[in-house]
């Protein structure tokens, strides 16, 4: 599967190439920078240099956001952060959003593997994980916590893997940020709550008259919440 997961990444890039040499370079693609410096790329992104990304104004920080690339876009987050100054990265993961027709990896390794490629010529990073794509999340906080500055769980699930070791051994500040109303949907973002509130560096907010997907209507206020934590780190 990580091989398969190269001959992705691989193939994406080229494919940003050519669109590139022909100036294409829509906000429809997988991923998405609020850096000018860098180029949209279907798939990946694509560096002129290998150098880490230059530290922001606020924390130093960098937000690498999971999942649904296009409520994001939708809300202007990413917008929201350029203007802020803060490095930030938004990826529909494997079999979600424009990432629909690719395979995701089959274990929690590989997982793992996948989030630490994207994040690699990041530093300081503040991995941000809505709902589903905890999958990919909490394995990685489990296994390399020391690689994030924080990390943000909106309503993020998979939570119930964690345990008591992991809550003693995971070092990173923690966010959780719920909507009010998510126990009228799914309960996802109470049962994240009661998970992560065991770690070590944790704090919730939830955000009045929001549903599961919290940020949805809500954007100042999310935005907000985002930006004080950065201010925080």
């Amino acid at each position: 599967m990580l091989r398969v997961l190269d001959e992705y990444v691989d193939h994406m890039m080229d494919a940003g190439d050519r669109r590139e040499a022909h100036g294409g370079n829509d906000t429809s693609d997988i991923f998405a920078s609020s850096r000018s410096r860098t180029r949209l790329i279907k798939g990946y992104q694509k560096r002129k240099d290998k150098k880490p990304i230059r530290k922001s104004r606020v924390g130093g920080s960098s937000i690498v956001i999971t999942s649904y690339l296009v409520d994001r876009l939708k809300i202007g987050t990413l917008k929201f952060l350029a203007e802020k100054k803060i490095n930030a990265l938004a990826l529909d993961l494997p079999e979600y959003g424009k990432s629909s027709d690719t395979k995701k990896p089959a274990t929690d390794s590989e997982k793992v593997d996948f989030i630490e490629k994207i994040i690699a010529n990041y530093s300081n990073v503040i991995l941000v994980s809505p709902s589903k794509s905890g999958e990919y999340s909490i394995p990685f906080l489990k296994t390399l916590n020391s690689k994030l500055r924080g990390f943000i769980s909106v309503a993020a699930g998979h939570t119930g893997a964690l345990n008591s070791e992991d809550f003693e051994q995971i070092d990173t500040r923690t966010l959780s940020v719920i909507g009010e109303l998510d126990s009228k949907s799914n309960k996802l973002g109470y049962i994240s709550v009661s998970n992560l509130k065991n770690l070590r560096h944790f704090k919730s907010v939830i955000i009045p008259n929001a549903g599961h997907a919290c940020y949805m209507g809500h954007e100042e206020r999310f935005h907000q919440i985002l930006y004080d934590f950065l201010s925080e780190l």
